[in-house]
C-alpha cells in the first residue's frame, strides 16, 4: 500500500517517521493515529536503533497462547 502512495505523500510519511525517533522519551509508545475523511490510519514506530525497540511476549493462558506487545 505505501509503494503505491504518490511521492509527496512518501516523502510526509518519511518526515513523521523520522520525527517519531527525535521525540522519542523513555517510556512512551510511539504511535500516532490520522484520521482523513473517515479514514484511520495509524503508524506505530517498532523499533529506533538504539532508543527503542518494541517486543512481542508470549504468554500461556488456559492451554492457549495470547501476544501481549510492549
Amino acid at each position: 500500500m505505501i509503494h503505491d502512495l504518490e511521492q509527496p505523500a512518501k516523502d510526509w510519511v518519511a518526515d513523521h517517521i523520522e520525527n517519531f525517533g527525535v521525540l522519542l522519551n523513555k517510556g512512551d509508545d510511539p504511535s500516532c493515529l490520522i484520521r482523513v475523511q473517515g479514514c484511520e490510519i495509524e503508524i506505530r514506530l517498532n523499533k529506533v536503533p538504539g532508543l527503542f525497540e518494541r517486543s512481542e511476549q508470549h504468554i500461556n493462558v488456559g492451554g492457549d497462547y495470547a501476544a501481549l506487545n510492549t
